[in-house]
């Protein structure tokens, strides 16, 4: 059995922060990259952080990433 090692690099948020984030990216006219810089975070953490809150996964694509031919 491999033991799992905490990597001491990688930040982590409190639950609070992570709501009021995402909170932020569903207001009218929000631009998740602006946010995300305001907020001192990567902008594809905050795009994960407010898919897994609508209930998407990580294999679903956004539906904003699909080409219709």
């Amino acid at each position: 059995m491999e033991k799992r090692i905490n990597n001491p690099l990688k930040k982590s948020y409190e639950p609070a922060f992570k709501q009021a984030a995402v909170a932020r990216t569903l207001l009218p006219r929000a631009n998740l990259k602006v946010i995300a810089k305001e907020l001192g975070i990567p902008a594809i953490t905050l795009r994960r952080w407010r898919d897994l809150s609508a209930g998407k996964s990580r294999a679903q694509p956004d539906s904003s990433d699909c080409q219709n031919p």
